[in-house]
């Protein structure tokens, strides 16, 4: 297992016991799946604004950052950082891996 997938699955286990944690998860993998199906093999509707979506998906995965840096040591940079284009990358990735059931 590699990749964006990894860490996720490292960290969905971590919070198997934490409702908070696993709605911010649950947040995060719902924010990854609405800005990346548009890329995997959908179309957008016309008035879809994919830039609005990033900026959810980035708000959602800094809450989740936060919450995982306090609570977790061994991931204190949280589930994932990085600039808009590294971010779409990531979910991207993310949401490709759990799709076709592949972790990497």
């Amino acid at each position: 297992m590699q990749g964006a997938h990894k860490q996720f699955f490292e960290i969905s286990r971590l919070m198997q016991e934490d409702p908070e944690g696993n709605a911010l998860m649950e947040d995060v993998l719902n924010a990854c799946l609405d800005y990346s199906l548009t890329e995997i093999g959908t179309i957008p509707e016309p008035d879809q604004d994919r830039a609005d979506q990033l900026i959810g998906l980035k708000a959602v995965l800094q809450r989740c950052n936060s919450y995982v840096a306090e609570r977790f040591s061994a991931f204190e940079e949280g589930l994932f950082r990085g600039a808009d284009q590294e971010v779409a990358s990531w979910s991207d990735d993310l949401t490709y891996q759990i799709m076709a059931n592949r972790p990497n």
